[in-house]
């Protein structure tokens, strides 16, 4: 069974990107300190160690705040966006957060045009949504009111990684294929092992492998916030910052540059 949450839970796996809880709550904490919300929604599919959790990063942080937060969980297989985007309205809050992949939140918005509720409520997105084709698939009448936070650069920064990345996107990839923060992450990942693994002096081994990553030095990229690391330690979750887009009638536009997520359970990897 899928669980998002052992990928940030396990001494021999460190993500490169930030994690759908991270990022959830990325967005959470753009619309508290620059749209005034005090309330929230946190929408997610209903797996275990998956929609849940991604939420109650959201909840530990509103405990701390004195921000009030509801969730709408739902079975991923029947799917009622209208019933779902109701529900949350309902709960009457601030800003409601649509932390699901694209092909799930695409509906959901359209179903709250259906309803007329773009002025309704802050409307948010992890980096999930952030992709190339998300903003002709809402249309526009979500121009100017959906905020997404994204764990990499913007799809269309001109720093050294990024253009690497679209230009192998571009020669040995389709047009068809995402171009989207987990494309960035693939990509950033694949760099970075090469790296450790070329400098390895000796046979390469699981052994030597784990202790070249351990003993890494930090990594900086055009991609990331901060650098990052493999790092010794039980569990690893190197990149902790992101920035929020805002969704245009056709493309995105960076609304915020790189800010933490403060996730009370990181607390014991800050320090």
């Amino acid at each position: 069974m899928l669980d998002y949450s052992k990928c940030f839970f396990s001494s021999n796996i460190a993500p490169m990107n930030m994690g759908p809880r991270l990022s959830t709550l990325g967005a959470a904490i753009d619309a508290y300190e620059n749209q005034g919300a005090r309330s929230f929604v946190c929408m997610a599919p209903n797996i275990p160690n998956v929609g849940g959790w991604f939420c109650e990063g959201l909840a530990a942080w509103g405990a701390d705040k004195g921000v009030e937060t509801h969730n709408v969980l739902h079975d991923p297989a029947t799917l009622d966006p209208t019933s779902l985007v109701l529900q949350a309205m309902a709960m009457g809050a601030d800003a409601i957060i649509v932390a699901e992949p694209a092909p799930a939140a695409i509906p959901i918005f359209n179903a709250a045009e259906d309803q007329d509720l773009r002025e309704e409520a802050i409307w948010l997105g992890p980096t999930s949504i952030y992709d190339t084709a998300f903003p002709a698939a809402v249309g526009d009448y979500w121009a100017g009111a959906i905020k997404a936070h994204i764990e990499f650069n913007t799809l269309d920064s001109d720093g050294v990684d990024n253009t690497a990345w679209l230009s192998i996107m571009d020669e040995y990839g389709n047009a068809s294929d995402p171009r989207d923060s987990f494309s960035q992450g693939g990509y950033l990942a694949a760099k970075i092992i090469t790296g450790v693994l070329r400098g390895i002096d000796g046979d390469i081994t699981r052994q030597s492998v784990l202790e070249a990553l351990q003993t890494m030095e930090a990594v900086d990229s055009d991609l990331l916030c901060g650098a990052w690391s493999f790092g010794p330690g039980d569990r690893h979750n190197a990149n902790q910052a992101g920035r929020m887009v805002t969704m245009t009638a056709d493309g995105w536009e960076t609304s915020r540059d790189c800010f933490v997520s403060d996730d009370p359970e990181l607390a014991d990897i800050r320090s």
